[in-house]
């Protein structure tokens, strides 16, 4: 459900940068701040509080530094479409590796736009000196997302962690390795010999 999951950069030529910012201006403000699109800040005001971290990730070559205020969650999400019709349940992973701080790391399911209102969340306590890939799991509250409405994944950290983070995965919770069943359905009702999955 995770658009660029491993935060690289020229993933797109300047002609689809350009489509995506029309469709959403305030990416615009992202990609100031030095996040990966389609990535953008939890919160706003708190400033950059992000940086790119090349020939240290977990997956190519490129890591995005994010590091927390004192008093508030710092941290970065990404619009989501939920198949809400069909499942409230989602998995996913992430990886870390701690910097400093106390390691405090939270992933979360919000309203579209509304930091406060968090349909679920977990806590991981990021440990070891290395990157470690964290299981998670969220449900969405019945009647809180209507279908084809979007929702915010986040990606937080509190009291002072900086953390590296690099490949997350967020999928529908009755996916089959890894791929949505409803496509899996389109793809039997073509009835064709060949389809391709992955990087197209």
């Amino acid at each position: 459900l995770l658009r660029n999951p491993s935060f690289e950069d020229s993933l797109w030529d300047v002609k689809h940068v350009a489509e995506i910012v029309k469709d959403d201006p305030a990416l615009n403000r992202a990609s100031e701040m030095a996040l990966p699109l389609p990535w953008e800040p939890l919160r706003s005001a708190q400033g950059s509080r992000y940086a790119p971290q090349w020939n240290d990730a977990a997956n190519s070559y490129r890591s995005l530094l994010l590091m927390a205020l004192p008093d508030k969650q710092t941290g970065i999400r990404q619009k989501v479409y939920l198949p809400v019709h069909r499942i409230s349940h989602y998995v996913g992973s992430v990886y870390l590796k701690p910097v400093s701080g106390p390691g405090q790391v939270e992933v979360s399911l919000r309203e579209r736009n509304n930091a406060d209102r968090v349909f679920d969340r977990r806590e991981i306590q990021v440990g070891g000196t290395g990157w470690q890939s964290y299981d998670f799991a969220l449900d969405v509250p019945p009647h809180q997302i209507e279908p084809l409405e979007p929702a915010d994944f986040v990606i937080a950290a509190s009291n002072e962690t900086r953390v590296l983070i690099d490949q997350a995965s967020l999928l529908p919770g009755d996916n089959i390795d890894g791929m949505d069943p409803e496509m899996i359905e389109m793809s039997r009702e073509l009835k064709t010999p060949i389809v391709r999955f992955g990087g197209n």
